[in-house]
């Protein structure tokens, strides 16, 4: 290896201040193990070992500094933990129940926690315990060394702080009672509805049962004009003819749906019904016959 990288420099006692010093800029290249982490800084191999033949004593002290500063970081976090055990032995939670209502009420309007889970008042608590832990967990954390039991030792007391709370189960209670207004109204709505597709769909069938009982007199109504019905352009081609002849038996079949509706108020609202099925045949007749004798009038 003809170089050093910057970790090997700073193993060797090197500080920022001694590398500029005595080593001078790095050569820097392409990471040749990750492409996409930064460049690495590189120093010769030959300078280095000069410079830390020359400069063995104050590269020793740095280093001896590094170790002092190590330990007492070290005892600085040993001392912390000491202390946390400490405190989470004797641990007690304190529960503010008038910010727990607000947290209930505003997880409530935001969704944080959704409908299905709040109209079970164990899961409820469960994640609001988690939630308030989370917090307490980050406090302790900034005051004692991190640990990853913290969360584990502090839920169960948050969760029986806000299982003793009335305000707590009463404001959970109340959104519960929201959720189930809410519900019986979507349940009366879906009910309404439902009623009103019956009422329409009887009516519906009502209007076509009275078509089908007064078809020959309906057919006869003077609503219908014979001069609508025209025999197609003599140059029309056979797809023509055929589309204006469904027009024409479609014009027919609207017509006796109209003097039906005037004939009986009850079905003056009900929408058209566009397949005539079984009425065909005898509307088919009745424009064939008013297209025959139009022909007849014209020879």
């Amino acid at each position: 290896m003809s170089h050093y990288c910057l970790k090997t420099i700073k193993s060797f006692g090197f500080t920022p201040k001694m590398i500029e010093q005595y080593l001078g800029e790095p050569k820097i290249v392409k990471n040749p193990y990750y492409k996409s982490s930064a460049p690495m800084k590189l120093w010769d191999k030959d300078l280095v070992d000069r410079v830390r033949k020359e400069k063995e004593s104050e590269l020793q002290i740095s280093l001896a500094k590094r170790a002092k500063v190590s330990e007492s970081r070290d005892k600085r976090k040993s001392a912390k933990r000491s202390l946390l055990g400490f405190y989470l032995e004797n641990y007690s939670y304190q529960l503010d129940e008038y910010s727990a209502c607000g947290l209930v009420e505003t997880a409530f309007k935001t969704g944080a926690i959704a409908v299905p889970v709040f109209k079970s008042y164990d899961l409820t608590i469960n994640l609001l315990a988690g939630y308030l832990a989370d917090e307490e967990e980050a406090r302790i954390r900034k005051e004692y060394s991190v640990d990853e039991s913290v969360y584990t030792r502090i839920y169960t007391p948050v969760k029986n702080a806000l299982l003793a709370s009335d305000l707590v189960f009463q404001s959970i209670k109340k959104i519960q009672n929201i959720i189930g207004r809410w519900e019986r109204e979507e349940q009366e709505k879906a009910e309404k509805a439902k009623l009103e597709h019956l009422r329409k769909k009887l009516i519906q069938q009502a209007f076509f049962d009275y078509i089908e009982e007064n078809f020959n007199t309906l057919l006869a109504n003077k609503l219908i004009d014979p001069n609508y019905i025209q025999n197609p352009k003599f140059n029309t081609s056979e797809i023509q003819k055929q589309r204006h002849l469904k027009r024409c038996i479609q014009y027919v079949w609207m017509s006796i749906q109209r003097c039906a509706r005037q004939e009986n108020p009850n079905f003056a609202h009900t929408r058209h019904i566009q397949d005539y099925g079984q009425f065909y045949e005898k509307i088919f007749s009745y424009v064939n016959t008013i297209l025959h004798e139009k022909n007849e009038v014209i020879r």
